[in-house]
This record gives C-alpha cells, structure tokens and sequence, in this order.
C-alpha cells in the first residue's frame, strides 16, 4: 500500500538543506500556498517521485492571491540540481509515513556521474533535448539534416558522440574513457569528464555544423569564424582526451 502511494509523493528541498515529502502535488500546494513567493524565488524546489524537477507555475485567484500549480516536463534550469545531487546536499529529513532517514531516501536515487547530471540540468534551445535512456543520459541537438546525440552512461567514466547527416547518410562517431589512465582518484576522474563534456556540449550548441564527407568523415563547428573540428576529437583538443 505505501509502494502504491510513493508514486504519486513530491518532495520538497528547502533552503537550508531540509527535505519534506508530500503525499502529493496537492498536498504539496496546500502546504506551500501561503508561501508562493518563496516558491518563485526558489526557496523550496519540487521534485515528483521519479526525481524528476517540477516547475512551479504562478497564478493569481479571483481574490487576488498568489497560487502555483506543479508542472512536469519542463527543462530545469542551470541553477536546478538533479535529485541524486540535492539528496546528498540535503542535511535533515522532516518526519512522514514513506522514508525513515535520509539514508533510505538517497537509496532511492543513487548518484549518478556530475556530467550525466548536468545534461538533464542544461537550459537548452529548441533544436536540442536531453532525456535518460537506461542506464545513460542522452543530449540530442538538431540543425538541418544534421543530428549529434551525446551519450553520457550515469555510472561509468566514458562518453559518446555519434553525428549523421540526413541528407547524405554520411555519418562519423567517437568517443572517450577516462578509467585506468594515471592514478587519479575517482572524484577527479569525474569532475574532469564533466568538465570536458559540459564544454563540448557548449560548443556544440553554440555554433553552426557541418558534416564533411571523405575518407574520414568528420563533424566541424565554426568558431569565431572558422570551421574546426569536432569529431572524432583531435589530441590537440584542450576540452577532450586523446
């Protein structure tokens, strides 16, 4: 019975690093409708039982007070953090039927790697999407006939980049490990692939595409006016490994 009801629970993080769980979105309202600015300003962020970020959108009610519904499906923004993040950030549990500790809540949403994160966390155009996909978080980005999805696996230190062009079939991929190179601990390992995915994939939004035909097909961006390699990713790329 209350595996049924934790599908439909919200929770709420509060400045400060408290977590509260609501039975549901309703409750989750109620609780907070009398705080709706502290809701806007992002005092309190919502998040549905799956972690999945849910935007507070504003109202006002025929006696002029300030309301909000929760809306799933939207992008969060830069300032957002995944779940798996804001549960290990958060400090103290207030009481409720479903989790007996903070422990057994960061159970549920075990920590994935800061780069896979960040990609479900990136404010994006509209050319662009990133969804989880398994065991991965998948960015995909759209102009013209050219379509690049970026695989980043939530638990493994790799990357993918698989580019192709509609138009010509033409079609070129790569990608980059980090494990086993030096003695680098874990935590550096990670935080230097979310580094070097966080500014490929900036790049790669930022600019227009090509993808170049030939012996070995190749995906350019232009960059302060000149067309540069993307992929494969060349040694001399200060943003990827070799």
């Amino acid at each position: 019975m209350v595996e049924a009801k934790l599908q439909a629970v919200v929770f709420g993080f509060v400045e400060g690093g408290e977590v509260r769980v609501f039975d549901d979105e309703g409750h989750a309202t109620r609780e907070w409708a009398q705080y709706s600015r502290d809701v806007e300003s992002e005092v309190v962020v919502f998040y549905d039982s799956d972690g999945k970020w849910l935007k507070p959108v504003m109202s006002t009610s025929l006696s002029g007070a300030k309301q909000f519904d929760l809306v799933r499906g939207e992008s969060p923004g830069d300032g957002i953090d995944p779940i798996c993040l804001a549960v290990r950030e958060a400090s103290s549990l207030a009481p409720n039927m479903y989790f007996a500790s903070l422990s057994e809540l960061r159970s549920r949403f075990p920590m994935q790697t800061s780069a896979s994160s960040r990609l479900l966390s990136i404010a994006l155009p509209p050319n662009a999407s990133a969804a989880e996909r398994g065991d991965a978080v998948q960015l995909h980005v759209r102009q013209d006939s050219i379509e690049v999805v970026v695989t980043v696996p939530k638990s493994v230190h790799e990357w993918f980049v698989e580019a192709t062009d509609a138009s010509t079939g033409t079609r070129v991929e790569d990608w980059s490990d980090y494990d086993g190179y030096d003695s680098s601990s874990a935590e550096t390992l990670d935080a230097e692939m979310a580094e070097d995915v966080s500014r490929f994939v900036k790049r790669l939004l930022a600019g227009e595409l090509r993808l170049e035909a030939g012996h070995r097909a190749k995906l350019l961006w232009k960059t302060a006016g000149a067309w540069q390699q993307a992929v494969p990713f060349e040694a001399s790329e200060s943003a990827l490994k070799p």
